[in-house]
């Protein structure tokens, strides 16, 4: 996907409020991390809208290869900012020392919205439906458990019934593998994100079970995370871009679509009118990080030996970022004289 740039001239920003333009800032760019999905939304209307060059920030947005490569990176400084779910990288980097820290909560398990992981499987192998998650012994069922989200849902979803991964003996399959893998009828059921969404015309074909909504309800399941360079230097660059971010994610939320979400869906083979429909409500409108949820991913992450090191969730947090966005205002005095009818109408 190709890289998008929003570069801004301080000059037109004397009058934005408490946090402007200073030579200090002057060219600044953030590279952030963030893989294409639909869940990026937020950040790509925040782009569109203008939103970063308002507050004097310049967004250069990178695709890395996997988590635990982005959060490296951003400990060692090659990045700024992180956009991850929950993994065992990001908590055993913090840790052991490295300066990453969880700024701000993003998504969750939103009961409203069914479709965040969920359990779907072909409706002629399950003609009674998948209530009773037991009918999943002896068939092929498949999920990412490389994933530690993916993981950590399918055992939070099978508790329910006292089953595990191990006990039905799920294989490890990546998404982009399963889904193909489930519609040609060489598995029988997936754990997977986003299906309903994607493959709507199958919809009588697929029978849906549970999801982790429907255990956990509410669970945060990514976060934004901010590297060394924003971690250890000036706060007010990081509570500008958490400032530009949320008020993209509001607009989201309330409705406004980006570009890139027309274009995500199109090239995925996704109509886009029927992409804009789909639920919205599964993104923290605050930022607010839930201590809890990050507590109850570490301790499964403990109990499989995947975090050897113990810690507590505050201790992956840095709050000021959020709390210092709260201070940002727009004021429309002394508005540049180049300034567009739409850029005054945004700064009230």
């Amino acid at each position: 996907m190709r890289r998008r740039h929003f570069l801004v001239l301080c000059g037109s920003l004397s009058g934005l409020g408490l946090m402007s333009c200073s030579s200090r800032n002057k060219g600044r760019t953030l590279r952030v991390s963030a893989n294409p999905h639909f869940s990026m939304s937020g950040l790509y209307l925040a782009q569109e809208l203008g939103y970063f060059a308002k507050l004097g920030l310049d967004v250069d947005v990178k695709r890395v290869v996997s988590a635990p490569q982005a959060i490296a990176l951003a400990a060692g400084g090659a990045l700024d900012i992180v956009f991850s779910s929950l993994s065992a990288a990001m908590v055993n980097a913090v840790a052991r020392g490295a300066r990453l820290r969880v700024v701000a909560g993003r998504e969750i398990a939103e009961p409203t919205c069914s479709d965040t992981i969920t359990l779907y499987g072909r409706r002629e192998v399950f003609p009674n439906g998948l209530q009773d998650l037991k009918v999943l012994k002896g068939k092929r069922v498949y999920a990412n458990l490389d994933s530690g989200l993916l993981a950590f849902s399918v055992e939070a979803i099978l508790a329910q019934a006292g089953l595990s991964p191990q006990e039905l003996g799920i294989g490890k399959m990546s998404s982009a593998e399963s889904i193909p893998a489930l519609l040609s009828e060489r598995i029988d059921a997936v754990f997977v994100v986003d299906f309903a969404r994607r493959y709507p015309q199958v919809a009588d074909r697929i029978i849906r079970g549970a999801s982790l909504s429907d255990v956990l309800p509410k669970q945060q399941i990514s976060f934004i995370l901010f590297g060394k360079t924003l971690i250890d230097g000036d706060p007010d660059v990081g509570a500008r871009f958490l400032h530009a971010y949320l008020r993209g994610a509001r607009e989201y939320l309330g409705g406004k679509t980006p570009k890139f979400h027309d274009e995500f869906a199109i090239a995925n083979g996704i109509d886009p009118s029927i992409a804009r429909k789909a639920c919205r409500n599964t993104f923290e409108a605050d930022g607010r990080i839930d201590l809890p949820s990050l507590d109850r991913f570490i301790r499964w992450a403990r109990e499989k030996g995947q975090c050897p090191i113990p810690i507590r969730a505050e201790q992956l947090v840095d709050i000021r970022f959020l709390e210092k966005q709260k201070q940002i205002r727009y004021h429309s005095t002394a508005v540049s004289p180049a300034a567009t009818k739409a850029e005054i109408e945004a700064l009230h």
